[in-house]
């Protein structure tokens, strides 16, 4: 689904990231691109900035949730073994 490669894409940080760079990394048209935009603004998931072409960063709630599930793939992957991973202790 477009609006989770979105996602995906943006910075857990919450950095802001230009709409063009998104829909050439995402190889969609422009039209597909805004409808998955509008909807994950919609849903509060993403927050729209400002800038030439536009830009879009995730919204807190979204970076928390995108942080742990992150998380959860790394100790998916690493077992829950309570080895440090990263600055992490799991």
């Amino acid at each position: 689904m477009l609006e989770d490669q979105i996602i995906a894409l943006l910075p857990v940080d919450g950095s802001p990231m230009g709409n063009i760079t998104l829909r050439q990394n995402l190889e969609c048209s422009k039209d597909e691109y805004d409808e998955a935009k509008r909807n994950l603004v919609e849903k509060k998931k993403i927050i729209v900035g400002k800038g030439m072409g536009g830009s879009i960063r995730l919204s807190g709630d979204t970076r928390i949730e995108t942080l742990a599930n992150k998380m959860l793939e790394i100790v998916k992957k690493e077992g829950a073994t309570g080895k440090n991973v990263g600055n992490t202790f799991l």
